[in-house]
Order: structure tokens, then C-alpha cells, then sequence
């Protein structure tokens, strides 16, 4: 990947992180009030593991296909590690559905695919892309607020365990981003609770240089 696909890509504006910070809903509301398309990496994440070759995407395919215990009970560093290369090879699937949508109006890409140095290989201007990612407290907090957490641990051998290895993979993954976005100069915000989701949202705005009446057309 490099910087010549830049140009095919000057209406898309870059929300990654980790799981559990705010991506998401900041993404519904700067779409809500500027008119943004959204491309949710969590929605294609699906879609895409339909379509994986095995030959070009060994770890996608396989994780993907595995069971509860295959995916949770194992090492957490291992966790880690695999989830990473997961999105490094997801991420050219993802190039590929931004590419196919329509020009005309701005795209606001959000999700944890998104990594520092994927955007960084492409050349991304720093104004266009943006990190968050939450503390382990928070992470914890909201993340055990959701209730369709038991469906998908509920048919590992021990539940508990896995949930343990899912947030200490998540707490990983956030610090890995975190220190990508650093080494890269990119921003990232720590979400801790303290801000609200209309600050965080401002913050973006404020990042992305979209004033009040937004992003007008033709400017990206």
C-alpha cells in the first residue's frame, strides 16, 4: 500500500481505535448533522469473512471460522497478535468497498481495522484521521453493559475466563494503537469518561476542519 491510492480516496475521513470507545456513535452524529455516508469496518467485518481466501488471508479465514474456545481461551499476547494480522489483511478488502462507493459526497470510515500504520502507508493527511481509544476501567464498565456479550461467549467451556481474555485483548489492542499513533504522529484520544459524547464529537470536528456548515461539497 502507498500513497498512490491517496487520490481515489480524498472524500474519506478516518475514525480507528479499539473497541468500547465512542467510534461509533461520533461517526452517527457528525453523520447526522453533516451528512457524511458512513462505512462501519464492525458491519463489513462480516461480509468480508465470506469472501476470504485462505491463500491471502490465512488468519482472517481462520479466525473467522473458529470456535468460541479457539478464539478466547487462548494466550492473550497470541490474541493480540492474531487480531492485528487479522486487519492487516482485512484492510485491503476495505480499500476496496471505499473505492466503490460514491464520490460525491464525504465518507466517514470508522472502526478498529483502521490502524495507524495502514492509514500512514496510504499517505493520509494528517487532518483527515483520527484515533480513539478508552482507559481499561471505561472499556470494562461499558463493555459489561452489553448484554449480547453472553450470546457470544455462551458456548465456551468456561464464559468467565473468556470474557477475562476478551477485555485483556481489547486493553492490548488499545495500547497497541496508542503507541502506533504516537510513533506515527498521529492524534489519539484516551477516552476515560469524563467527556461527553458531544465533546468527543467536537473534538473530531475540530480535528477533521469542519466548521459549521460542515463539509462542503467539492472541498475534500
Amino acid at each position: 500500500m502507498n500513497s498512490i491510492l491517496t487520490p481515489a480516496l480524498n472524500h474519506v475521513y478516518w475514525i480507528g481505535g479499539s473497541p468500547c470507545s465512542g467510534k461509533s456513535s461520533i461517526a452517527a452524529a457528525l453523520a447526522a448533522e453533516f451528512g457524511f455516508a458512513i462505512y462501519s469496518c464492525d458491519d463489513a467485518f462480516y461480509r468480508h469473512s465470506e469472501i476470504v481466501d485462505p491463500r491471502l488471508h490465512p488468519t482472517f479465514h481462520r479466525l473467522s471460522r473458529a470456535s468460541c474456545d479457539e478464539l478466547w481461551m487462548r494466550p492473550v499476547e497470541i490474541q493480540v497478535a492474531e487480531e492485528i494480522a487479522l486487519y492487516n489483511e482485512e484492510f485491503s478488502l476495505i480499500l476496496n468497498d471505499l473505492g466503490a462507493m460514491p464520490g460525491d459526497i464525504p465518507i466517514l470510515a470508522e472502526g478498529a481495522a483502521l490502524m495507524p500504520h495502514l492509514i500512514d502507508d496510504l499517505g493520509i493527511s494528517r487532518d483527515r484521521a483520527i484515533w480513539i481509544v478508552p482507559w481499561s476501567t471505561f472499556q470494562r464498565e461499558h463493555y459489561s453493559r452489553r448484554e449480547w456479550r453472553h450470546r457470544v461467549l455462551a458456548s465456551c467451556t468456561d464464559p468467565d475466563a473468556a470474557w477475562t481474555n476478551w477485555m485483556e485483548r481489547d486493553i492490548g489492542f488499545a495500547g497497541f494503537v496508542r503507541d502506533e499513533a504516537f510513533r506515527h504522529e498521529r492524534p489519539c484520544v484516551v477516552v476515560d469518561g469524563a467527556q461527553s459524547l458531544d465533546e468527543l464529537t467536537r473534538l473530531v470536528r475540530s480535528q477533521f476542519g469542519i466548521g459549521e456548515e460542515g463539509v462542503r461539497r467539492g472541498r475534500w
